[in-house]
This record gives structure tokens, C-alpha cells and sequence, in this order.
């Protein structure tokens, strides 16, 4: 089996702190290390890319690199990234009618 610890759907862009890569500030927050998860598109064409990102926390707040102008263009740094079909697994076949994928 596996544990799911976060759901990411298409559409969607995550970050989530990597454990161990942050620097603390008693009493005012942390500078961390994000993963950046990016998820869009559809099955028949499926685009996934994953990165880092730097994120302040400040109380309840969060403020990451990617959000400010002109560390937009650089952060989130996608190091993994592709685009992926998964459209042929239920497929059909030359006459339209659905074909049964087991998995």
C-alpha cells in the first residue's frame, strides 16, 4: 500500500516544505525550501513538472519567491517537468466503442 499525505488534481499548483532545509527566525518565522508540484492539463495530455521554491513563514503568512515580482520569471525552478498520455488506456477502438483497460 501507499499513504497519500497531499492531493494534487489538475489544475493545480502546490508547494510543500521540505523537511530539514529551512532556517529559523525565533520569534519571527522561517525561510524554507519548497517543493513546487505543477499539475495541468487533462489524461490525453497530462503536463507535470516539479521544483523548488523559497517561502518565508511569518505567523499565520506565507510569502514565497515565486509570488514577487521579478523572482517570478526565475522561482518556481521547475528541475523535472514533462508531458505525459494517458488517454490510450481507456481507449476505444476503430469503431467508437469504449475498450476495457484493467490496471
Amino acid at each position: 500500500g501507499y499513504v497519500d499525505i497531499e492531493t494534487v488534481r489538475a489544475g493545480e499548483a502546490k508547494k510543500f516544505p521540505i523537511p530539514g532545509v529551512s532556517v529559523i527566525f525565533p520569534g519571527a518565522g522561517s525561510l524554507g525550501l519548497d517543493a513546487a508540484v505543477l499539475i495541468a492539463g487533462n489524461p490525453d495530455m497530462l503536463i507535470l513538472k516539479i521544483g523548488l521554491d523559497t517561502c518565508l513563514h511569518v505567523h499565520t503568512h506565507e510569502i514565497c519567491a515565486s509570488s514577487v515580482p521579478g523572482l517570478n520569471t526565475v522561482l518556481p525552478w521547475y528541475i523535472l517537468g514533462g508531458t505525459y498520455s494517458f488517454g490510450n488506456i481507456c481507449g476505444h477502438d476503430s469503431n467508437g466503442t469504449a475498450v476495457t483497460a484493467i490496471i
